[in-house]
């Protein structure tokens, strides 16, 4: 373990990994002397005190492997023990450096593993290092000069490539790599410590652990890997769960080391926090963080901490949030200002943590429910209330469909029809149109070309969206599946019919409603008005987004829902219902249908008395309870902030006056004072002192305006102001960067969720803690890795024996 706290040694591996790298100080050899002048003789206490040999000298050649401590100690060792294998330096030529050189292309193949070159008193020589340590024959030592190859010689060049192909062939060297190969496979020297430690292994084992980092980084780099394990035993050592765990712990380490960089460069935070059930029903806790990054000038948006919790009552919570703020800035030993709280709906979070947080921690955390959640519960409200019946309908339907191996079966097949029926029926259209201009210009080649070139058709086939109460596009993901294969669906559900099998009831009830006009025009209508909502949930995800830029995305989404009848497209609506009618089967009436003629009607038969006025007063009162469930739910919360927001996005349309008596500033500049009671009527208070200055602000108001000029938008804003205002312009530059730190929503510990349902399977339902958390951070944060990364990673694997001891693990811990 000695090798290891020593991190000489470790650089010298490193060094010799990479010969041409000019940078490197020292690639093969390390080295006693500070200057390349200083010669003299050394007396080695540690051996025979009549050996000596010249300090090795400080020196770098591209591609040349010089030796190393290690690999030096076995030499004196050797030579101790044979004490007529003199060093013998040549010291007739000592200016003649230049011409006795070794060559880099001696060091081609397999004799990386053993050729190592020295020099003493100016003048190259060349050593063997396995002859130095697996050399056993003492007449053949002393006849071959021990570890010599090629004593120290002003002519390197004329001797050196002889001397290593005669040495190739001596008995000594093929004995000596025979030994060291036999003994790369026993037991005494299998640990990891033993292999870096060991003569033409350190390398190899390093590549083997670099690999190994990378491949539990879900990287495939399973080359060196490949090439350790073939000479290495006990390979289960390294492979074990536990040792995957000690790999996870590692990764940890560094994830979260890099985490506490970001944050070293933040000023204030928003905490996102949000609880989910396992696979193991235990509830587990994402804690996520919101800052701005002074160092970058970007938003930092990431999940910091996933733990299992066992009570979800408000004071439980905020222990847990507390336990965790109070160790990031003991470690960071700084202290953050809280300016938000983002959670969704919930009692407990809403109520009683962010009450507790406000009164016990930061006064000035105000409370913002999540914007994406709001959304959702606006389409819950408006499909609820108004088109309930067609929605569960189409819910249903295609649960009863993916439920069924053999009806997904018969869904995938009418999918693959109705493409190719599709597909040649614009081809058809293509090809008049084609043969209309093939007419004009008589040209017979332009069909056979346009056709050559046609791209090929999309996917045909698309799953069902699998159910979901709280993925917020589920409404849309499971309506626009519908009305896209409305058609497939119809004829699998005929076909169920036919077959006279085990739902066939049920499939003939829910072809009867979906063949009606009616449920057909509000699926379109749905379809129509859950696209806008969909789209601005994606563009509110982006962890960069900013309130200023919601406020715009929302007043449009508002705008293109009002709007949607006006722009309702009934000549599709036309072509689907006569798509529908050339396949809806004749379906049979129950027993208890009073219909006349015992069938159901066509669509072709409903096309005839299609009401359009009524069918638009149909759709408006839908979307009339879409508009008013979102104009209810967003203008309950935050309202200081979404309402003021605008004016410090644009602040070059409104004058002084306005901006520095604006509620939002004012709240910042003014002290505040926080009451909470909790559910066993404890009261808790707590007063904040002003974050701003107004007089500073006032006074650095022109300055101000002067800079940012025609720049709008908060992050474009405080970019600027991190580039030329942060001494001038200090009061402003903290106003914005407590601005958009202000998220829209918790959606980061939703990306959190859904990893983890990824993560942690009914397979690996065994994981614990530690490992769960890493893999979700690493999954989410996707970090860019360069080799100082991965390095770091191998060197806490290694550097943490008594955590393997602990856990009663064999992986690095030396047998010795």
């Amino acid at each position: 373990m000695d090798a290891f706290n020593n991190n000489t040694t470790f650089d010298n591996v490193s060094d010799s990994c990479n010969n041409n790298d000019d940078n490197s100080e020292d690639r093969g050899t390390r080295i006693h002397n500070d200057s390349a002048e200083d010669v003299g003789f050394t007396e080695d206490i540690l051996h025979d005190k009549k050996t000596y040999r010249p300090i090795p000298m400080k020196t770098i050649i591209p591609g040349v492997l010089f030796i190393n401590d290690y690999e030096l100690d076995y030499v004196d060792k050797q030579r101790s023990r044979f004490p007529n294998i003199n060093w013998e330096p040549d010291t007739r030529k000592t200016n003649s450096k230049t011409h006795g050189k070794p060559s880099s292309t001696w060091w081609s193949g397999s004799r990386q593993q053993w050729l190592r070159a020295v020099c003493t008193n100016n003048i190259y020589g060349l050593l063997c290092s396995v002859c130095a340590q697996y050399g056993t024959d003492d007449v053949r030592i002393q006849r071959a000069h021990g570890a010599f190859i090629v004593k120290p010689y002003y002519k390197l060049q004329k001797k050196g490539l002889d001397g290593i192909t005669n040495h190739e062939v001596s008995q000594i060297h093929l004995q000596s790599i025979s030994t060291a190969s036999a003994k790369l496979t026993k037991n005494d020297n299998n640990t990891i410590i033993g292999k870096i430690n060991a003569i033409n292994m350190n390398t190899c084992t390093l590549n083997y652990l670099r690999a190994l980092a990378r491949t539990f980084l879900f990287i495939n780099l399973a080359e060196p890997i490949t090439k350790w394990l073939s000479v290495s035993n006990n390979k289960q050592r390294y492979w074990s769960g536990e040792s995957r765990a000690e790999w996870l712990l590692s990764v940890k380490s560094y994830l979260w080391k890099k985490q506490l960089n970001e944050l070293k460069n933040a000023n204030f935070l928003t905490v996102m926090l949000d609880e989910t059930t396992d696979i193991n029903n235990l509830k587990q806790l994402v804690i996520c963080l919101r800052f701005f990054n002074t160092a970058t000038s970007s938003i930092v948006e990431q999940i910091f901490r996933l733990t299992p919790i066992e009570s979800q009552t408000g004071e439980n919570l905020y222990n847990k949030l507390c336990e965790f703020l109070t160790n990031i800035q003991n470690e960071l030993e700084k202290e953050f200002i809280i300016v938000c709280q983002c959670y969704d709906g919930a009692s407990a979070l809403r109520f009683q943590l962010q009450g507790h947080f406000r009164a016990r921690w930061c006064a000035f955390a105000i409370y913002l429910y999540c914007r994406s959640h709001l959304l959702n519960l606006c389409v819950k409200d408006a499909i609820g209330s108004v088109f309930n019946k067609t929605y569960k309908l189409v819910r249903s339907t295609l649960i009863f469909i993916r439920d069924g191996a053999f009806r997904a079966i018969l869904l995938k097949r009418s999918q693959e029809i109705q493409a190719t029926i599709t597909n040649s029926n614009n081809e058809s259209d293509n090809d008049d149109n084609l043969n209309d201009t093939s007419s004009q210009n008589n040209n017979k080649n332009n069909r056979v070309q346009y056709v050559q070139q046609k791209p090929r058709p999309k996917k045909a086939t698309l799953a069902i969206p699998t159910p979901s109460d709280t993925r917020w596009i589920y409404h849309y993901q499971l309506i626009s599946f519908m009305w896209k294969h409305l058609a497939a669906v119809v004829a699998t559900l005929s076909q169920i019919v036919e077959k006279d099998d085990d739902g066939s009831p049920t499939a003939n009830g829910y072809a009867l409603q979906l063949i009606d006009k009616t449920t057909i025009f509000e699926i379109n209508v749905m379809e129509n008005a859950l696209r806008h909502s969909y789209f601005f949930l994606k563009e509110i995800e982006h962890r960069s987004s900013t309130l200023d830029k919601f406020c715009i995305c929302l007043d449009s989404t508002k705008e293109a829902i009002a709007n949607t009848m006006n722009v309702f497209d009934f000549e599709l609506y036309k072509e689907k219902l006569a798509t529908i009618d050339n396949i809806v089967p004749t379906v049979l009436l129950t027993s208890q249908c009073t219909r006349r003629g015992g069938q159901h009607r066509t669509t072709n038969d409903q096309n005839n008395d299609i009401n359009i006025d009524k069918l638009i007063k149909h759709g408006y009162l839908f979307l009339d309870k879409f508009m008013e469930s979102i104009e209810d739910r967003f203008n309950q919360n935050c309202r200081m902030v979404v309402d003021n927001i605008t004016y410090f996005s644009n602040p070059q349309e409104y004058d002084d006056n306005k901006l520095i008596d604006n509620e939002l500033l004012l709240f910042y500049c003014n002290s505040i004072h926080f009451k909470h009671k909790d559910t066993n009527k404890s009261m808790y208070e707590k007063t904040e002192n002003a974050i701003l200055n107004k007089h500073l602000l006032q006074k650095q108001l022109l300055q101000f305006r002067s800079t940012i000029r025609t720049i709008t938008g908060l992050l474009e804003i405080t970019k600027c102001l991190s580039k030329c205002g942060v001494y001038r312009l200090s009061e402003w530059y903290k106003f914005y960067q407590i601005l958009i730190t202000i998220p829209l929503g918790a959606n980061e510990c939703e990306k959190s969720f859904s990893a983890l349902t990824r993560i942690k399977t009914k397979l690996r339902n065994r994981l614990g803690n530690d490992a769960l958390e890493t893999t979700v951070k690493y999954a989410i944060m996707k970090p860019y890795m360069n080799n100082d990364d991965i390095d770091y990673i191998v060197s806490n694997f290694y550097a943490n024996p008594t955590r393997a001891e602990s856990r009663n693990v064999k992986i690095f811990v030396d047998d010795s």
